[in-house]
């Protein structure tokens, strides 16, 4: 079992952020087709439905015990409505570049008649999440 480091993207090693990076592109890859298709939404960081939760790649993280147990989780009511994100938001946990241009960034790819394809954006935002951590990577080595 790996170590638990906490603490704000700004005051982690950049092997740490490597390690979160690659956990965000495991969240996602592990996803079904009905949760990719029903419960993905790059729109909402989270939100409660009749169906379950729908939520973007953060949301879906806020999720997962592994980010939860780092801070980085979401609060609920017991009525099932958003309280907000626990100890850290998404931008400090996961930095600035991966907060805007992965979790905030334009991933829409939405043909004429407006049909959204949820599979596209999740290949997309998984896309994005690569070539991320492959630069994150570049940076971890320089540091070792």
């Amino acid at each position: 079992m790996s170590k638990v480091i906490l603490g704000r993207w700004d005051n982690i090693p950049h092997s740490e952020k490597v390690v979160r990076w690659k956990r965000v592109f495991r969240t996602l890859d592990t996803m079904t087709d009905h949760v990719i298709n029903h419960h993905f939404d790059m729109n909402s960081w989270v939100r409660n439905t009749d169906c379950g939760t729908v939520g973007c790649a953060a949301g879906h993280c806020a999720l997962d015990p592994w980010f939860k147990d780092r801070g980085f989780g979401i609060s609920f009511t017991a009525d099932g409505k958003w309280l907000g994100w626990d100890t850290y938001g998404p931008e400090s946990f996961f930095g600035s570049y991966g907060y805007n241009e992965i979790f905030l960034g334009s991933f829409d790819d939405t043909p004429a008649g407006n049909q959204r394809r949820p599979r596209a954006i999740h290949a997309a935002v998984k896309r994005a999440i690569v070539k991320y951590i492959t630069q994150l990577s570049k940076e971890a080595s320089k540091e070792a």
